[in-house]
């Protein structure tokens, strides 16, 4: 996955976000894919509405698989989250 890819990016800054917010994985894809096409849309990149369906499932199966890889070990993105404090404050504090 490329390290500059504007999905990969989403996933990333959403995945390191919110420690105390519970969700469940599909419930984190479907929030990173909204916010992926906004983005898209943003940068004048349209999509039939024919297609958007199906794109949005497609995108949604890869967020939940790059989420899987990457809490690999976690029962939740949660737990994930709160074992990975220092990550986190680290991402807010560059974001900032």
């Amino acid at each position: 996955m490329d390290k500059n890819d504007l999905l990969y990016l989403t996933f990333e800054r959403l995945l390191l976000k919110n420690i105390t917010a519970e969700q469940s994985f599909e419930e984190f894809a479907i929030e990173v894919v909204a916010e992926y096409l906004v983005l898209m849309a943003k940068q004048g990149v349209t999509v039939p509405q024919k297609l958007r369906l199906v794109l949005e499932m497609d995108l949604t199966e890869d967020v939940l698989e790059m989420a899987r890889k990457k809490t690999y070990g976690h029962l939740s993105l949660q737990e994930y989250r709160q074992k990975n404090t220092d990550l986190i404050e680290s991402y807010q504090k560059r974001s900032a």
